[in-house]
Order: C-alpha cells, then structure tokens, then sequence
C-alpha cells in the first residue's frame, strides 16, 4: 500500500494461472468500481498470475 493524501494506492499480486481467456466480471468488480470509479485494474501476468491494482478515496 501506498499513501498519497486522501488517496491510498492498492496492488495484490498472486502466482495462479491468471485469468480464465472466459473471464466474466462478477461482484467484486462491481464493487471495486462503486468504490473506485476507473481507478482500479486486475491483469495477467504472462508469466502467470494476476495483478489488482486500485486507487481508493479516504475522503467520506
């Protein structure tokens, strides 16, 4: 984690086998954007796994 501000910057990382090439975005996704806005990705890695990346608002 990394704290900028209002702002702290997230990114979880996993050695799986990444995304399924079916992916199909599910209620986590829907909250990550409630909570993020566009402020958040999750990828592959091309040597397996997957990242999240987001960015969230401390501001109430």
């Amino acid at each position: 984690m990394n704290f900028q501000g209002d702002q702290v910057d997230v990114n979880v990382s996993d050695n799986g086998v990444g995304l399924p090439t079916n992916f199909t975005p599910g209620l986590g996704s829907v909250i990550l954007e409630s909570i993020c806005g566009e402020n958040w990705s999750l990828t592959s890695s091309p040597s397996g796994g997957c990242t999240l990346t987001a960015t969230v608002s401390l501001e109430h």
